[in-house]
């Protein structure tokens, strides 16, 4: 197990009292690279990353996702995602976690992190955790979880 987070390894907070895992060292993928994931304000491991069970999202299918093509390592049509991500969390009346400038960066570093010049950004947005209830809960925090993959071709 890693030592915790080194320096560069959070961004825009943390959760820690929510049960989500230290940091640990980059498990190795493929040909030397690691892949790594976004989740509630870390980057981590692939193999590290997790969520909590009582995550809406997993409970009820309670968020949103957004898919991203990345081509020469531009987000493709970045502006039309970011448009339809904030009106799908409208209509589910789901708080925004972060501005788009904050959530650029998070995709940013996220292909960084994974020398990612070509390949799709997955972004899932959800309620949050709560206790497993079916009315919605008045105090969450929403979680956000960023993944890259590679390959894949550019959408129209």
């Amino acid at each position: 197990m890693g030592a915790g987070p080194q320096h560069g390894d959070r961004a825009f907070g943390s959760r820690d009292g929510l049960g989500f895992p230290e940091p640990v060292v980059l498990a190795q993928v493929g040909a030397g690279m690691s892949r790594v994931v976004y989740v509630n304000g870390r980057y981590l491991a692939h193999a590290a990353a997790a969520i909590h069970v009582e995550d809406r999202g997993y409970q009820f299918a309670d968020g949103v996702y957004e898919v991203i093509s990345v081509y020469d390592g531009r987000l493709v049509d970045a502006k039309a995602h970011y448009d339809r991500l904030d009106r799908s969390l409208g209509e589910l009346v789901i708080a925004p976690p972060m501005s788009r400038l904050a959530l650029s960066h998070v995709l940013r570093e996220v292909l960084r992190r994974n020398r990612l010049s070509r390949g799709i950004l997955y972004i899932q947005m959800t309620r949050g955790v709560a206790k497993r209830d079916h009315a919605f809960p008045h105090e969450t925090s929403t979680s956000v979880v960023v993944t890259a993959e590679r390959g894949g071709q550019p959408r129209p």
